[in-house]
Formats: C-alpha cells, structure tokens, sequence
C-alpha cells in the first residue's frame, strides 16, 4: 500500500493529534510526528517518561512511512530572545546538551542524523543572508508562534518526517 501525504497527515490527526502546551503549530513545519519534551530548570537528562514519549512517537512515525529527517528544537530556561538580543553563553550550552541528549536516544532507537536547532539564539547573520535551514526554522517558529506558553521555555521538540512528506521545511 503506497502511503500518501494526505493518509499521512489524517491518520496523525487520528492517532496523535497535535496538542501541545506552547501552541506550536508543527503542521506549519510538516511533520509527521512530534513530541515535547520537558526539562528541569538546568538539566539537560532524558527520565523514563520523556523517554517513552520519545520512543513512541518514532514508532508510530514508523507504522506510517521511513522516518526521513527528524529536528530537534531545544530551548534553554529562557525564551527564545527578541530581534537585537543576544542569548548567554551558558544558554546556548544547555540548549545544546538538551538537543545532545535527545539526538543521543534517537540513536539508540536507529534514528541517525537528526538536526539540532538551537532556539536559545538567534540565527546569524550568516544563516539570514543564505536563507539556511537554521533560519528557516527559527523564522518559521517566531511567525507562528513568540514561545513556550506561560514562561516554560524548558523545553524541546522533536519532529519526525517521514518520506513521501512533501511539506517538509
């Protein structure tokens, strides 16, 4: 049976709709499956539970089509910083250990390559300029969405795309 990006998208509708406590919209971003993950202020560990929300999105991702491309956005215990402002070193550090980790455990399921997006600095003038993916991202999320609802930028996001998606950012 050849899986289309409609049957995709309606059965994630059925089998895990996307309701998130920051109101992202990850349709915006076409993926097929994602997960939320939550941090303690500082921490950059995986418990059992954020685990097995992990594991569980990538094997329903699975059930639909070859997983081909999963992102992980990570914030620090700030929000994502306004236009001009300038994210702390230490920020920058705990947003990637907590993409780190994550990337970590998705090897453990054999889910190699994902992409890291650090949401605890902007992107840099560089990654405007070449329309990089790091700034498509960014900019996708600052137009739908400011950030983490009520102040809990703790946060991570995990999106999985599978193949034949074709409204994958």
């Amino acid at each position: 049976m050849k899986l289309t990006f409609m049957t995709i998208f309606f059965t994630s509708l059925i089998i895990s709709p996307m309701a998130f406590a920051f109101a992202f919209d990850f349709q915006k971003l076409g993926s097929t499956k994602s997960s939320e993950v939550h941090f303690s202020k500082g921490l950059a560990g995986l418990d059992e539970d954020t685990k097995t929300k992990i594991r569980t999105a990538v094997e329903e991702a699975r059930t639909l089509a070859p997983i081909s491309e999963v992102k992980v956005l990570s914030w620090a215990d700030r929000e994502y910083p306004v236009q001009g402002e300038k994210a702390s070193k230490e920020s920058v550090k705990l947003a990637d250990a907590r993409s780190e980790a994550i990337k970590r455990y998705l090897r453990e399921l054999n889910v190699n390559g994902a992409h890291a997006y650090n949401m605890a600095a902007r992107p840099n003038v560089f990654q405007e300029m070449l329309k990089t993916s790091q700034a498509k991202v960014k900019d996708t999320l600052e137009r739908t969405v400011e950030s983490p609802a009520d102040g809990n930028s703790s946060t991570s996001a995990v999106l999985i795309y599978t193949s034949g998606n074709p409204n994958k950012l």
